[in-house]
């Protein structure tokens, strides 16, 4: 049985499981269209709700340069508001407030 939408292809039918089962199980497959598909991929978190920032982001975000910022990630490479993936810095957004906050007093 195929059920036609304009967004959806929904198909149903059977599946006969091995004979040691002793059952017939339905099945339902719901295939999405490719365009709804990007669609739902293409969902953008704002720069003040994300965990970590990379360095560009950070530089917009607190408003220093890119220099200025991989400067203190040089600095502070061990620090608890780093986070490293491989050789990339990532900077843990409230953890880098708390430190601005806290140690810069000029930049």
């Amino acid at each position: 049985m195929k059920i036609e939408h304009e967004k959806y292809r929904h198909y149903i039918g059977y599946l006969v499981v091995p004979f040691y089962f002793e059952k017939i199980v339905e099945w339902s497959v719901i295939i999405i269209d490719s365009a709804e598909q990007e669609e739902k991929t293409n969902c953008v978190i704002p720069i003040w709700k994300k965990y970590t920032l990379s360095v560009q982001e950070a530089a917009e975000y607190f408003g220093f340069s890119d220099k200025k910022i991989r400067k203190i990630v040089d600095e502070h490479e061990n620090d608890n508001f780093i986070l490293w993936n491989g050789t990339r810095p990532r900077i843990k957004r409230q953890l880098f407030e708390k430190f601005v906050d806290e140690k810069l007093t000029a930049i």
